[in-house]
């Protein structure tokens, strides 16, 4: 009876698994159609394989390759807008290890909630990696505005017609070419 050893047992999406059987045989079929000592798969499955060997004695061999499944990425910010000149933490869950890019702004690529202190609107992605070995992927998109220099809005009025506080004034608005 062949004996059909696998490269992985189980394969993540995506994933490549070489099966192969040990021994001579004058005839080899897999159920993939294929008909060398070694086959290379990429879903998982029952995969069979059907022998002749020297002595025209036929026989089979099955081998189940399991399936790992992807991790599911979840991505959030401490906030979705910044001011330029401030941060923002990041935070991936899903995974084991995580990978962010573009690494440049941000205080450490590979942990799970980096700060990130971008100049422009970055969209940042990240791969995390399951203890399986399997990838999952996710995006993010911290959008960064310009400081405005000199507003300084009134923190609270009241419009009770008291005439204190009736109207909310914002000072230093009119230096806003956007106002």
């Amino acid at each position: 009876k062949p004996v059909i050893i696998p490269t992985l047992a189980a394969i993540c999406p995506g994933q490549t698994t070489t099966l192969s059987i040990e021994g001579t045989y004058s005839t080899i079929a897999w159920s993939t159609g294929q008909t060398s000592e070694s086959i290379e798969v990429t879903e998982p499955g029952v995969y069979t394989v059907e022998t002749v060997d020297a002595n025209n004695c036929p026989s089979e061999g099955t081998l189940t390759i399991s399936s790992n499944p992807a991790p599911e990425i979840t991505i959030s910010a401490s906030k979705a807008l910044i001011v330029r000149g401030e941060s923002v933490t990041l935070t991936a869950e899903g995974a084991s290890t995580y990978v962010w890019s573009p690494g440049e702004t941000l205080d450490d690529s590979t942990k799970a909630s980096p700060v990130a202190s971008p100049a422009v609107t970055t969209t940042y992605t990240v791969e995390g990696t399951s203890s399986q070995g399997c990838v999952g992927e996710g995006t993010i998109t911290v959008e960064v505005s310009e400081p405005i220099s000199g507003i300084r809005p009134a923190k609270l009025f009241t419009p009770n017609n008291d005439g204190l506080n009736d109207t909310w004034v914002i000072e230093g608005a009119g230096n806003n070419p956007d106002c």
